[in-house]
């Protein structure tokens, strides 16, 4: 096998040849980054990249697993961690040229719990400054390219984790999800984002933006892959308050019994009103298919969906701007003007507006709890279009067009305004050739049915198993 088809495995396959001895740690690690250094200085999906310890972590991994002692599926398994995420000797720039040099003198908690489990952490990946935007542009460390063609953002604001996935990097990635963030990348890169319940994965260690609509995610290849990585992630952390004291779930457990017994509801307000025809074809068929895996199909309404802009912009601007009051007021020149002129929109963000946010997501909240109630999960595109050219403001729609950056956002923010978790899979590929995603939103607490369903539809369709052409990456 060689060492392009060894990093296009799958997470399990991967994980799977390392415990069979047909591989070894070091040889997956050493793989990974030589795909990083011949795509990425025209990817750009890293910020940093900790080649040198990565592969003393291989080697320490490859005699403990000959010995018996491996620890789990993740044991020796190249991941990546959004640059926002503190990882113990690395800097930790958020995108941004504010803080260059820090370096992060302990691991989040969530990047504690990989190496716990046997993880390989080969580097630090891009993102839109301060996580705040959905493109995947840096001016600071470049834009990330799309691995389906690299005149196309990857989306964001995790876009090198779903761009380092996608191009067979790593396994697997951590990224960050506030409005989208890993949804919009996942989608548009052609692999699978996961956004768990607010409060399952913690926060302490992770550069914050918006307190109360932050959530750690996981982009992978696979449905089942992101799931083995969300074992090791989830449960309570003293060092978050918000983190859930819960008992985490084998997310894996239940993941091959179909989608037969499950009711997919569609939202019918809002949704469907403002979508490129590729992406409306895709996931309709995409529900279609769920109804032929035996699922029952049924229409909802949730007409507050329409209110979801309105009422996350007041929360997130004011939230953000409290975050990073101080950095703008000493390095507001340094910030890229984009967010900037988003901070400032944050800073005019009154306390009746933020109050009333407050209040209406809420009454949003308790309208899906409602409609979940009915059904097993909620299912629509995640994104209203495929992936922009660079520079691209406008994207078709039926008879008129929307602006490109609304058609990452439009429909992503719903379930971090009510913190339900949610996930995005490939469903199809536009006349374009660029991926398309569909999401699917589940009740709290229950990213085992979401997952259930989210890997029945993988299994009936093999849009997964497609891969990017990188030899433009490599010229």
């Amino acid at each position: 096998m060689s060492a392009t088809e060894l990093c296009r495995l799958t997470l399990g396959e991967q994980s799977r040849l390392i415990e069979s001895g047909r591989i070894s740690p070091v040889e997956l690690t050493q793989a990974c980054l030589d795909q990083i250094d011949a795509t990425d200085a025209l990817m750009r999906a890293f910020i940093t990249v900790t080649g040198d310890e990565a592969l003393r972590d291989a080697k320490q991994a490859e005699p403990a697993i000959v010995r018996g002692g491996r620890l789990g599926p993740l044991h020796g398994v190249p991941m990546a961690v959004k640059d926002l995420i503190d990882v113990k000797g690395a800097r930790t720039t958020c995108g941004s040229q504010t803080q260059p040099d820090f370096v992060a003198e302990a691991d989040a908690t969530s990047v504690r719990r990989l190496r716990q489990a046997g993880a390989v952490i080969v580097g630090k990946t891009n993102l839109n400054e301060f996580a705040l935007g959905a493109t995947g542009q840096n001016p600071h460390y470049g834009d990330t390219k799309n691995p389906w063609d690299r005149r196309r953002i990857s989306g964001g604001s995790s876009g090198g984790s779903g761009a380092a996935v996608a191009s067979g990097s790593c396994a697997a990635a951590l990224g960050t999800d506030t409005g989208g963030s890993v949804r919009i990348p996942a989608a548009l890169c052609g692999v699978v984002g996961i956004k768990p319940t607010y409060g399952r994965i913690s926060v302490h260690g992770v550069a914050a933006l918006s307190w109360s609509l932050d959530h750690v995610g996981v982009l992978a290849r696979g449905v089942e892959d992101a799931a083995l990585v969300l074992n090791e992630l989830c449960g309570p952390d003293p060092a978050d308050p918000t983190s859930l004291d819960v008992p985490t779930p084998d997310f894996t457990a239940d993941i091959r019994s179909g989608a037969g017994t499950m009711t997919i509801g569609v939202p019918q307000e809002f949704v469907w009103d403002m979508l490129t025809a590729d992406v409306e074809v895709a996931v309709r068929e995409g529900i279609e298919t769920l109804r032929a895996c035996g699922a029952a199909v049924r229409d909802v309404s949730l007409p507050l969906f329409a209110t979801t802009t309105e009422v996350s912009a007041p929360i997130l601007g004011a939230e953000a701007f409290s975050v990073y009051r101080d950095v703008i007021e000493n390095h507001g020149d340094m910030i890229d003007p984009v967010v900037k002129a988003r901070f400032d929109l944050g800073a005019g963000v009154s306390a009746v507006a933020y109050i009333t946010a407050q209040r209406d997501r809420a009454a949003l909240r308790a309208q899906v709890n409602r409609a979940l109630k009915d059904v097993d999960v909620l299912a629509f595109p995640t994104c209203a279009a495929a992936a922009a050219e660079f520079g691209q403001t406008e994207v078709a729609i039926r008879d008129g067009s929307m602006p490109a950056l609304d058609s990452l956002t439009r429909l992503t923010r719903l379930s971090n305004l009510t913190g339900f978790p949610s996930i995005s899979v490939c469903c199809g590929f536009g006349q374009d050739g660029m991926p398309i995603g569909m999401q699917l939103v589940g009740r709290p607490l229950d990213e085992a049915t979401l997952i259930r369903v989210a890997y029945a539809y993988e299994q009936a369709t093999d849009w997964h198993i497609r891969a990017p052409d990188l030899s433009p990456f490599a010229d």
